[in-house]
């Protein structure tokens, strides 16, 4: 290094201090704004150190952009959604005001069940009159089956009856005819508990209690201390002309 240039560079530095002696003895009124100073260290310290300038760059560019996406996505989060409103405003639009057609449907449909319940009721009413008319029926019915039986009784009888007054007068016809003399028994003999009696056409038999003799009934008593028998139509036979 020349001594010219030693001095030049003894001078720079000798007068740096004497510009700070000077700016910092030099009147309040007479200082002018240092603002190139910054702005001159700031373009000085970019030059010099480009890459961490860069770095300093790119992390601001991050977090500015990062700022902006958090504030969005805070916004879309914090904001409602625009539809719900309105589709839960059309319902209620639609049932506030009804369909005047749909609703004279309704009510002829509710006056049609009305008439309808009222014709049921009526139904069930006459099916009830029916069944206490059949019930009725059916008492009359058996209270005519019981007086049909007793006119059966009453004709019976009647019948009956009428025949037994045309054999009455039948009878005296068959008494014209010629009948029979009728049989008389008598007592042949006699021993306790048995008899022996004999007809007036010659019929004999031996007889005990409970045997029948005709036209007598049956024998009921046999008395060997009397001489008699006891038949059950009342007559006695005896010995000869004591039987009666």
């Amino acid at each position: 290094m020349s001594i010219e240039n030693q001095k030049t560079i003894g001078d720079d530095e000798y007068q740096y201090p004497n510009e700070e002696y000077v700016a910092e003895t030099t009147p309040p009124d007479e200082q002018q704004p240092a603002e190139p100073k910054p702005a001159n260290f700031f373009v000085r310290f970019v030059q010099n150190n480009k890459r961490i300038t860069a770095v300093i760059a790119v992390v601001l560019i991050v977090l500015v952009a990062f700022k902006l996406m958090s504030s969005h996505r805070s916004k879309s989060i914090d904001a409602p959604p625009p539809p719900a409103q309105p589709v839960a405003q059309q319902p209620v639009q639609s049932v506030s005001a009804p369909d005047p057609e749909m609703m004279s449907k309704l009510d002829a449909l509710k006056q049609d069940e009305q008439s309808s319940q009222t014709t049921i009721s009526q139904l069930q009413n006459q099916l009830q009159d029916v069944r206490n008319q059949l019930n009725q029926t059916s008492v009359q019915q058996s209270q005519l089956n019981q007086a049909m039986a007793a006119l059966v009784d009453q004709m019976k009888q009647l019948g009956q009856s009428i025949q037994s007054e045309e054999t009455k007068k039948s009878a005296p016809a068959k008494k014209s005819a010629p009948t029979a003399p009728p049989v008389v028994f008598h007592l042949k003999a006699i021993v306790p508990g048995r008899a022996w009696i004999i007809s007036n056409d010659g019929l004999s038999e031996s007889v005990s209690v409970g045997d029948p003799v005709p036209q007598y009934g049956t024998v009921k008593v046999v008395d060997a201390n009397r001489g008699m028998v006891l038949m059950s139509s009342g007559k006695v036979i005896g010995y000869g002309a004591n039987d009666r």
